[in-house]
């Protein structure tokens, strides 16, 4: 079956949250690397972006701009 535009921005988007979140993670363990705590803050930035990747696919993608219930529940952060 053919992608629709909107499938192929979507793959577009997710494939540049990655890139960023890879990035942005990736510069945060730079700024920690002589310390013990590296991985710890790398794998929170991760995460952190994680939650909020997940949970703007839940805004754009499975609500209504009405009143009517989402598709699914919204999705709590990470603990």
């Amino acid at each position: 079956a053919r992608m629709t535009e909107r499938e192929r921005e979507m793959r577009a988007t997710q494939a540049a949250a990655k890139l960023y979140r890879e990035r942005e993670c990736g510069a945060v363990y730079e700024q920690w690397k002589e310390g013990s705590i590296r991985n710890a803050m790398a794998l929170r930035c991760e995460i952190r972006l994680i939650d909020q990747r997940t949970h703007d696919i839940w805004q754009n993608w499975l609500t209504y701009q009405d009143s009517s219930n989402p598709i699914l529940p919204e999705p709590e952060p990470s603990q």
